[in-house]
């Protein structure tokens, strides 16, 4: 758990978010300035599992579990009139899901912490695009929201080294703390002390990624071992690097690579079956995952 020193502040936040990801961030804040997140907005509750129910987000539920008022607007025209009926001084959107209309970042002021360095890899799997593409270095960027996708003015750029066996579970579980650490960094240094500053993001470097679909975990065989090295990290625990074999998808969770040695699988998930060490699947598939290669 994150721990920070409370600070004294009285002023008006709401929050805005929905995965586990932006849990750290909510919990920082609702620690650092008690009382000062007077609602948070999630996406509606979803249909779940075989039985389809509903269920609420990571971040409705621990908002509920501390009495924090929560909205779940479906509309834009319901989110803005929902908002300016709480009159926030500040809004803290990290994976909220729904694109905030023109009016709401034009009336309120609007900060996203985005899990990359803007402009590259604006959209909505930068974590995944970082590892997809080989990087060393990655971050949380802040910046006040326009109403286009993550163009908005930089105000804050945390940076941090990509190690070699990071996979996206471990490197996301980093960003997320991160991004806590840094919004509550920017009220600290630059909200409470009205000593706003930013700038606009480079015109070189943009690029773009898009939400993940099944079909890009795919390992083809015309892909090269280091393209699946990446996939495989990029794409573990969820929703899992897979090649296709005779029995259906085998998932590989795990892997080395090196350029003298090539790719190796360390641990794997066969269709319908928890997950296993690669040696144990081979002793039932001696000719192994990749033998057609």
């Amino acid at each position: 758990m994150l721990r920070y020193a409370v600070m004294s502040a009285t002023f008006r936040v709401v929050f805005m978010g929905s995965p586990d990801y932006a849990l750290p961030a909510l919990e920082a804040l609702h620690t650092q300035f008690p009382g000062c997140v007077v609602g948070v907005f999630s996406r509606p509750d979803q249909p779940k599992g075989r039985g389809q129910h509903l269920e609420a987000t990571p971040i409705k539920i621990w908002a509920l579990a501390h009495q924090i008022p929560v909205f779940t607007p479906t509309t834009k025209t319901d989110l803005h009139e929902t908002l300016a009926s709480l009159k926030p001084d500040l809004v803290i959107v990290i994976a909220y899901g729904m694109i905030l209309p023109p009016q709401t970042v034009s009336q309120f002021y609007c900060v996203n912490a985005h899990g990359s360095i803007l402009p590259q890899y604006r959209g909505a799997s930068p974590v995944q695009a970082a590892l997809l593409a080989g990087d060393t270095q990655t971050g949380v960027t802040l910046i006040r929201m326009n109403d286009k996708m993550d163009e908005g003015d930089i105000l804050q750029l945390n940076r941090i080294e990509i190690g070699e066996d990071d996979h996206f579970a471990a490197l996301f579980t980093r960003l997320s703390e991160l991004s806590a650490r840094a919004i509550c960094a920017f009220i600290q240094s630059q909200w409470l002390p009205k000593t706003l500053s930013s700038q606009p993001q480079p015109l070189d470097g943009v690029s773009y990624c898009h939400k993940i679909k099944k079909a890009d975990a795919e390992l083809l065989p015309t892909e090269s071992p280091l393209t699946h090295f990446r996939k495989i990290r990029a794409f573990s625990p969820a929703p899992g690097a897979f090649i296709q074999t005779e029995q259906g998808p085998v998932k590989i969770l795990e892997a080395s690579y090196s350029e003298a040695e090539g790719l190796h699988p360390i641990t794997v998930q066969p269709p319908g079956k928890k997950s296993m060490p690669y040696r144990d699947y081979c002793l039932g598939h001696p000719k192994g995952l990749f033998h057609a290669s």
